[in-house]
C-alpha cells in the first residue's frame, strides 16, 4: 500500500471498514459527492479507534449528506484529537434543510473525549455552521483550542457585523472543557 487513499463511488461503510488502523484521514469535496445517496449511516459498524486526525476540505454545511458524513465520522472515532474543516458555501436556499436535519439528530451517545483542537475555516455564521460549532464545544470535554476563521466578504462593515454575531453566539455556547480557548480570526479583505 502506498499510504494514499483513493476512493470510488462505494459507500462510506465499505470504504472505512477496511481502514481500521488509519490514524489520519483527509477527505476532499470529490469524496463527499461520490457517496451514494442514503448510504451514510449514523455510525459505522466498526469503531475507528486509531483515527486521531480528520481533515475535511470543502465540506458544505448546507448539504445534508455532507453533514451526515461529518457526524458519522465523529460518532465512529472515539479517539479523535484534531479536526479541521474548510467550509464550502453554496447558497442560502438549502440552509433550512440542513438546519432541520441537525435539529433532529440524536447526540446523546456522541462523545469527543479526546478532541483537543478544532480548526474551522471559511465560516460565515449560518445556522448549520453555528449548530456544528455548538455541538463540538458541548461534546469536547478536553478541548484546548478552537480556531474559527471567518469567510472573506466584500464589504468591511458586513464583515464586522458577521464577526460580532458569530462571537456573540459562540461565547454563549456551553463548554465542558475549562481550558477551551476559542480564537477568532478575521479574513483577509481583498
Amino acid at each position: 500500500m502506498d499510504g494514499k487513499f483513493h476512493v470510488g463511488g462505494t459507500s462510506i461503510i465499505e470504504q472505512l471498514h477496511d481502514l481500521l488502523s488509519l490514524e489520519n484521514l483527509h477527505l476532499h469535496y470529490a469524496y463527499f459527492k461520490s457517496l451514494d445517496a442514503g448510504g451514510i449511516p449514523a455510525k459505522i459498524t466498526t469503531t475507528l479507534i486509531h483515527l486521531k486526525v480528520v481533515k475535511l476540505e470543502y465540506l458544505c454545511f448546507e448539504e445534508v449528506n455532507e453533514i451526515a458524513v461529518l457526524l458519522c465520522l465523529l460518532r465512529s472515532s472515539p479517539n479523535l484529537e484534531e479536526l479541521e474543516i474548510l467550509v464550502y458555501k453554496v447558497d442560502e436556499y438549502a440552509e433550512s434543510q440542513a438546519s432541520n436535519f441537525l435539529d433532529v439528530q440524536e447526540y446523546s451517545q456522541l462523545t469527543l473525549n479526546q478532541l483537543r483542537q478544532v480548526k474551522l475555516q471559511s465560516i460565515s455564521g449560518t445556522r448549520s455552521e453555528m449548530e456544528i460549532i455548538k455541538l463540538l464545544l458541548k461534546k469536547s470535554s478536553i478541548l484546548e483550542k478552537m480556531l474559527i476563521k471567518q469567510a472573506p466578504m466584500k464589504e468591511n462593515i458586513k464583515n464586522k457585523v458577521t464577526e460580532i454575531g458569530i462571537l456573540k453566539q459562540v461565547t454563549r455556547f456551553h463548554r465542558p472543557s475549562p481550558r477551551a480557548a476559542v480564537i477568532y480570526e478575521d479574513p483577509i479583505i481583498s
